[in-house]
């Protein structure tokens, strides 16, 4: 048993199965980031409210092994359906916490909670219940009763069994836009609580969005090429934004991420080039955006997801995630001395803006050597990041892929004779170079190193000494 406090501010017992027996509705109404405070309704009409202390799926056990805390495990059995990304399907917390519990999805069929077992004697369990033992969930879906129509401006898909409804397309003329809480058809009222795949989908007139309380995931490519989308409400209770949901909003200055996010997939907000503050709800518990970085940080990986042209990336920052520095405007650089992992398209399209990059000198796995203006993986002497200012240490043997990557501005470039390959895409796009000098050394250039420049057919100087081996 856990001590929870109930609505007359006394300590008391709590069990499950005394809530599972007998319970009508549960509802969450407050959260204060250390706990959560439900209203509970049972089948006699009575009501009590209890308050837990509420863990999300993303835990680190490493840290909770540090600390010596006892550990429990929960497995989620799927039972043909899948969990959104970020999620685990076995999660590790301290004995006596309790979890967000994930929302699974089978195509065609509605997920009604998780169970104990597969018997109709299993109970079902709820999100704020306390977890003291190893626990197996199961997933329990029902054939989905819906229908689609079409009500004023929206196409909606109404489920039945759940009384809930998923906004499917937006055929509206309206500039500002209200994604309703809830609906009324034919005498019954559906909770809206998904915006579908590309229900907004190059909706270009639109300048302003709230998404209201009831939603709770927003589907891939959503609102993908809301090229003139300005202001953007992200409702509190929304937990999952999917593949590319924003990407291409363009105009976006400001992003908040409320507290019951806790999967953000990649690419969500890629080519937000205008956005310039990134803030994260302090109740969050796996994303933060941890001192005033204008990012959002996954807390326990210590992971960048995405940064704004004012981005500074704190120190406790270790690894850089695919796509989180793409396309954000930024026009400087710095690379802590904690960052040890960098993805393959982190910067893809950043060096559009660049114009410094410099890396601390306490990181010993990359460097930015003889003031060059580039990250450079120490290791294996490879530059992965170029801007319009970079020059090419001596000592250097390889060029990545993406590393100057549509570096528009850049005019010239020495290639030094310790270079031994230019990997594919390298130079792809950079539509100044004027000036290029190969030295004696280098064996290979890969697929469109320089493709889509039109310095191949037009550049003003090369020197060539290199030996390529064809």
């Amino acid at each position: 048993m856990v001590p929870l406090v109930n609505d007359d501010n006394n300590t008391s017992q709590f069990s499950p199965t005394d809530v599972t027996d007998n319970i009508v509705s549960v509802e969450r109404i407050n959260s204060d980031g250390s706990t959560e405070t439900y209203l509970i309704i049972f089948s006699d009409g009575s009501t009590t409210t209890i308050k837990v202390t509420s863990k999300l799926d993303d835990s680190n056990e490493e840290d909770k092994e540090e600390n010596n805390e006892e550990t429990v495990s929960v497995t989620y059995h799927l039972n043909g359906g899948t969990l959104p990304t970020q999620y685990k399907e076995v999660v590790s917390l301290s004995k006596g916490e309790s979890l967000n519990l994930s929302l699974p999805e089978m195509n065609n069929y509605v997920f009604t909670g998780w169970f104990t077992g597969y018997s109709v004697n299993d109970k079902q369990f709820y999100s704020f219940e306390p977890i003291n033992n190893d626990l197996d969930l199961y997933a329990k879906y029902e054939v989905m009763d819906s229908k689609d129509v079409t009500i004023g401006d929206y196409e909606y898909r109404l489920v039945n069994n759940t009384k809930e409804a998923y906004v499917l397309k937006y055929n509206g003329s309206e500039n500002d836009v209200n994604v309703s809480s809830t609906i009324e058809y034919e005498k019954t009222t559906y909770n809206v609580t998904k915006i579908e795949e590309s229900a907004f989908y190059y909706v270009t007139h639109i300048e302003s969005v709230v998404i209201l309380d009831s939603v709770l995931k927003i589907c891939k490519t959503a609102f993908f090429g809301c090229s003139n989308l300005v202001d953007l409400t992200i409702g509190e209770n929304v937990r999952v934004i999917d593949y590319m949901a924003f990407e291409a909003c363009s105009k976006i200055e400001s992003l908040y991420i409320p507290r019951y996010v806790d999967s953000i997939n990649e690419m969500v907000f890629l080519d937000m080039h205008s956005l310039k503050k990134i803030e994260v709800s302090k109740e969050n518990r796996v994303y933060d955006s941890r001192d005033d970085s204008n990012a959002i940080i996954e807390t326990s990986t210590n992971s960048l997801v995405k940064a704004c042209m004012n981005t500074t990336i704190p120190e406790s920052v270790e690894h850089l995630n695919d796509f989180s520095m793409s396309l954000s405007g930024l026009k400087s650089i710095f690379i802590p001395k904690n960052v040890s992992s960098i993805g393959l398209y982190t910067f893809f399209y950043t060096t559009i803006d660049l114009e410094k990059i410099e890396v601390s000198e306490e990181n010993t796995h990359f460097d930015s050597r003889e003031n060059c203006n580039s990250i450079i993986d120490t290791s294996t002497n490879t530059i992965i990041l170029g801007c319009r200012n970079s020059t090419i240490p001596d000592g250097v043997t390889s060029i990545n892929q993406f590393a100057f990557y549509y570096c528009e501005n850049l005019k010239e470039i020495n290639i030094p004779g310790s270079v031994t390959e230019i990997n594919d895409n390298a130079f792809q796009n950079c539509h100044s170079l004027e000036n290029i000098t190969f030295n004696e050394g280098l064996k290979s250039i890969g697929n469109s190193a320089f493709g889509g420049c039109a310095i191949i057919n037009s550049i003003k100087k090369i020197k060539f000494n290199a030996k390529l081996q064809l």
